[in-house]
């Protein structure tokens, strides 16, 4: 089985693949944080699991596409469960990073 994750309009998603004779697709989920959906209310996400902070659990990271910043979401669960509260954007020498689209 594999995992998919991806940006749909401002939403990151996660749904599994199952790869055989016949392929089948479970149903995609959105991802929250805190209980609420993960929106990046600026238009399309891209979203990417990173282990960020090299503790073994799978991060999320973001990109804003309008905006061009890109969150971070630390996983607070486990490598089976993961749970994600509240997001920071990720800055160089204290500024947000921004990354132009064009």
């Amino acid at each position: 089985m594999k995992t998919i994750i991806a940006g749909i309009l401002g939403f990151a998603c996660l749904s599994s693949i199952t790869i055989a004779a016949a392929p089948t697709v479970d149903p995609a989920i959105t991802l929250q944080s805190d209980g609420s959906t993960i929106s990046v209310t600026t238009g399309h996400s891209t979203p990417e699991i990173v282990d960020w902070n090299n503790d073994g659990l799978n991060d999320l990271v973001v990109g804003q596409y309008s905006s061009g910043k890109i969150r971070l979401y630390l996983n607070t669960g486990t490598y089976d469960a993961p749970a994600f509260s509240g997001f920071s954007y990720i800055q160089s020498s204290g500024s947000d990073i921004a990354l132009s689209a064009g």
